[in-house]
């Protein structure tokens, strides 16, 4: 009797979150945008890497940031992303000149860029 008291207790709770509204699936109210520090770069060739920081617009924090991040370079000749962790990443060139776009995105899809210029 009380297992059964129990679940028919689950279902009314989860019938009144779904008619509030609340069916706990909502995607976060998070950033508009991610702005990487630095927004751009230039290495020469006695200078083969940089690191970035994700952060928030204007009004936000890194609370409101949303991990996982995903990284990638629009190029891969030109250069990789060495490693990544939480909001930073270390981007290292290769030998080829060139520019370069690095690219950040949230799991919402929200995305940051910078521009990496090679001489």
């Amino acid at each position: 009797m009380r297992k059964r008291m129990g679940r028919y207790l689950v279902c009314w709770l989860a019938l009144g979150l779904a008619a509030a509204g609340l069916t706990g699936c909502e995607q976060g109210n998070g950033l508009d945008e991610l702005n990487l520090a630095p927004s751009s770069a230039t290495l020469f060739h006695d200078n083969n890497g940089v690191d970035f920081v994700v952060e928030g617009d204007t009004n936000a924090t890194r609370d409101s940031l949303a991990l996982p991040l995903e990284w990638s370079v629009s190029d891969a000749s030109l250069g990789v992303i060495l490693y990544y962790s939480g909001w930073t990443a270390r981007y290292r060139r290769n030998a080829a000149d060139g520019e370069n776009t690095i690219t950040v995105e949230n799991q919402f899809g929200q995305k940051g860029h910078a521009v990496i210029r090679q001489k």
